[in-house]
């Protein structure tokens, strides 16, 4: 579980992040593939589902200081851009 974290699965990653982003909303990717790092790129293999879910993984801001507000903005925000 991660539950300092809330995380989506989107088909268009970067056009959502750069919209976030516009608006001053943090997002970021939190879980990329372990191979991404030399000391485990020898390890890397032929993981389609891990692919998929690195492609396509992002997180949003959630905390106790992410308002009613702020929520329903970061949803317009995504909504717009799905």
């Amino acid at each position: 579980s991660t539950y300092w974290a809330y995380t989506l699965l989107v088909d268009n990653r970067k056009k959502i992040q750069n919209a976030l982003k516009k608006e001053k909303i943090d997002s970021c990717v939190i879980h990329p593939r372990n191979d991404i790092y030399s000391v485990f790129k020898k390890f890397k293999r032929d993981l389609p589902g891990v692919d998929y879910y690195s492609e396509r993984e992002l997180s949003l801001p959630c905390g106790w200081w992410v308002t009613n507000r702020d929520i329903m903005r970061i949803v317009e925000v995504i909504q717009k851009n799905l």
